[in-house]
């Protein structure tokens, strides 16, 4: 069995769940996830301006494809920025799944 890290174990989920994108905002609490799907290139990575522009983008492609799109965000503030666009994707039953994060756990209590 190959040894995977936490990234790739997402990487390799969104996969066999058949997501085709994810939006999200880079930082460096989802470094590990960007890096384990660089090995996934039929899975498209668009990165918006803002977390909030994130999940409002995929709750659109919901809304055309009826297909699920994951939302990645970082850190602290990012994570804050899902919480008003997720709830109208929540309201009108969108599909959309979120991956907050948080620093890796050596890093706690710095």
């Amino acid at each position: 069995m190959k040894k995977m890290n936490g990234g790739q174990i997402v990487a390799e989920c969104f996969e066999k769940l058949g997501i085709e994108y994810y939006f999200g905002y880079n930082g460096h609490g989802v470094w590990n996830i960007l890096n384990g799907l660089l090995d996934k290139p039929k899975i498209k990575g668009i990165q918006p301006k803002h977390e909030v522009s994130a999940v409002n983008m995929a709750d659109g492609y919901f809304r055309a494809k009826h297909k699920v799109a994951a939302v990645l965000a970082s850190v602290g503030p990012g994570v804050l920025n899902l919480v008003s666009p997720t709830g109208n994707a929540m309201l009108d039953s969108s599909g959309v799944l979120l991956i907050p994060t948080s620093p890796p756990t050596h890093k706690h209590d710095r």
